[in-house]
């Protein structure tokens, strides 16, 4: 007699083909990921995993549906890995802040250069204000976004481990 598949198992087995199809599709945008090595934010090793990462979620997706024993430990596995890939984003505000900071240095030289000396003052003191909002701005984007990357993965860390699950899947 086949096993009845539980309804969390189904639905996390949809999550994981539609993420890892939508994260692979990001992976390989060579674009962005070329400047993310440029800017520090990105090596080698964590790019494979950030492919790897995807390409294992879609096999657990296929995998939890046709209720396989070793897709569990797929699961745990693939989600530590995620979560220390998140760790390594955690040095995304400094990298973006000194990007900003390049930034805001050349629209201080164009307003220098290019402005009127009676309209430089107002212009600089803007320029300064919209530098503590971008600083501020990255550090709640990022906080928000690690966040809830860290509960989805403790969820599915939660749920992969619970004793139905563990009987279902072995």
């Amino acid at each position: 007699m086949e096993k009845k598949r539980l309804v969390g198992v189904t639905i996390f087995a949809v999550l994981f083909i539609i993420g890892g199809l939508l994260s692979l599709l990001s992976a390989l945008d060579i674009k962005s990921y070329l400047r993310d090595f440029r800017m520090g934010i990105l090596t080698f090793p964590l790019y494979a995993l950030t492919v790897a990462v995807p390409v294992s979620s879609v096999i657990a997706g296929i995998f939890l549906f046709k209720l396989k024993p070793w897709v569990r430990k797929l699961v745990i596995i693939m989600t530590i890995a995620n979560i220390i890939l998140m760790l390594n984003f955690l040095k995304l505000p400094s990298t973006m802040n000194a990007s900003m900071e390049r930034d805001f240095a050349r629209q201080e030289e164009n307003i220098q250069s290019q402005l009127k000396p009676e309209l430089q003052q107002k212009a600089l003191e803007q320029l300064k204000i919209d530098r503590q909002l971008g600083k501020k701005a990255v550090m709640i984007i990022v906080a928000i976004l690690f966040s809830l990357s860290l509960a989805w993965n403790l969820i599915v860390l939660f749920y992969f481990t619970r004793p139905r699950v563990k009987e279902q899947l072995c």
